[in-house]
C-alpha cells in the first residue's frame, strides 16, 4: 500500500467501498482501473481471467482451472461476510470456502455441494491429489474426485458414501466434479458479491478489517493522490446529480449527501 490511510470518514467510506469493487472485478492485465485515477492489482483477478481462458483448453482445463477456482472462492469467504450475516452460529472456524458458497451463492454448510467443494478444495490445494480422508473426531466425510467436464452438473455425486480406506474405493462411491463449472460457480461468486456490494451488503470480515485487505489482497495506486481521486470522484458524482436519469442521479444524491462539505466545495471548483 503505498499511500497513507485517510482520517475523514467520507473519504475512508470511499476507500472502503472502492477497496472492494475493485477486489471483486477479474482482469487479466496487471494493473486495471475502474476509474478516478484509481488503479488496481489483484492476485485473485488474475487467478479467474486465466482459470476462465484455461477451462477451454483439452490440456488445461481441469485442474490448473479448478485450483484458481477454489482458491479465489476460499479468499473471498476469508475477507468477506454478508449483511446481515446469515451463516450459522457455531460455525466460525469453517473454511472461507464454505462461508462465501453459504453467504453469497445460497449452498448451504453441511449440504453435498457444500461438503465436496471444502473436500476438494482441501485435496487439491493441500495435497494436490484428488483424495480427501476426513479428520473430524464426529462423522467424519471422505471424498476421491474424478475430473469429467462433460458431466451437466457441478458435482455427481456418489451413491454410496466411501469409508476411508483406500483398498475400498469403487465406482460406486466415487464423486464426479465438472472443473468448468465451477470455474463458472466463483465468476458468479464475484457477480452476486459486485451486486451485494452495490447495496451496501458486503462488510469486511478480514481481523485487521480495510487495512489487512489493502496488504494482502488487493493493492491500489493512484494516478496522482487519494485525495485528488476522491475530489474527481465527487466531481462525476456532482456532474451526475445535475445531468443524469433519475437512477443516475439518486446515486449521485446519495454520494454527496455523505460527503463533507468542503470536499464538494472543492469538487465543485474543478
Amino acid at each position: 500500500m503505498k499511500f497513507s490511510m485517510p482520517t475523514d470518514a467520507h473519504e475512508l467510506k470511499w476507500l472502503t467501498n472502492i477497496a472492494i469493487e475493485g477486489h471483486c472485478s477479474i482482469s487479466a492485465k496487471g494493473k486495471f482501473t475502474l476509474g478516478f485515477g484509481v488503479w488496481y492489482h489483484s492476485t485473485l483477478s488474475h487467478l479467474l481471467a486465466e482459470a476462465n481462458h484455461a477451462k477451454f483448453y483439452e490440456y488445461s482445463g481441469k485442474l490448473l482451472p479448478l485450483l484458481a477456482a477454489l482458491s479465489a472462492m476460499d479468499q473471498l469467504g476469508t475477507c468477506y461476510d454478508s449483511v446481515p450475516m446469515t451463516f450459522p452460529l457455531g460455525y466460525a472456524d469453517k473454511s472461507g470456502i464454505i462461508k462465501s458458497a453459504h453467504n453469497f451463492l445460497g449452498i448451504q454448510v453441511d449440504t453435498p455441494d457444500s461438503d465436496a467443494l471444502y473436500a476438494l478444495r482441501n485435496s487439491l490445494m493441500h495435497q494436490s491429489s484428488r483424495i480427501s480422508v476426513g479428520k473430524q473426531k464426529k462423522n467424519p466425510k471422505h471424498f476421491w474426485f474424478e475430473v469429467d467436464n462433460n458431466i451437466p452438473g457441478l458435482f455427481t455425486h456418489s451413491p454410496i458414501a466411501w469409508n476411508g480406506l483406500y483398498n475400498t474405493r469403487t465406482a460406486s462411491n466415487k464423486t464426479i466434479v465438472n472443473a468448468s463449472k465451477v470455474v463458472d460457480l466463483a465468476l458468479a461468486l464475484v457477480e452476486k458479491m459486485k451486486a451485494e456490494h452495490q447495496k451496501g451488503k458486503v462488510l469486511i470480515a478480514l481481523p485487521d478489517g480495510l487495512q489487512e485487505l489493502l496488504t494482502t489482497y488487493v493493492e491500489i495506486e493512484f494516478s496522482d493522490s487519494f485525495h485528488d481521486s476522491y475530489i474527481r470522484y465527487l466531481a462525476e458524482m456532482i456532474h451526475r446529480s445535475h445531468n443524469s436519469p433519475l437512477q443516475g442521479a439518486d446515486e449521485a444524491r446519495r454520494a454527496l449527501a455523505d460527503a463533507a462539505p468542503a470536499a464538494i466545495a472543492e469538487a465543485i471548483a474543478c
